[in-house]
């Protein structure tokens, strides 16, 4: 029985990560990580903290370190932030 739930569990945490589709980054190491896995196109904001990457030259700020704009943050209505 424990392993039915676990497996039921899985695929509950499995379908909620393919269901992200708008992602902010609130490090800009992590969204050098996300370019380089080809994922640009899910980044809505990013942190500034420095030169960014030409591919996130679009991409909407959402402060600098130690300056979040949480308001801006919420309007992107991000489905995962990575922090």
């Amino acid at each position: 029985m424990m392993r039915y739930w676990l497996a039921l569990w899985l695929l509950a945490l499995s379908a909620q990560a393919l269901a992200v589709e708008r992602v902010v980054s609130l490090a800009p190491s992590l969204s050098e990580i996300v370019v380089e896995l080809g994922a640009t196109d899910l980044l809505v904001g990013v942190l500034d903290g420095g030169e960014r990457p030409t591919a996130l030259a679009q991409v909407p700020s959402v402060g600098q370190y130690g300056q979040l704009n949480i308001e801006r943050l919420l309007s992107l209505k991000p489905d995962l932030i990575l922090l």
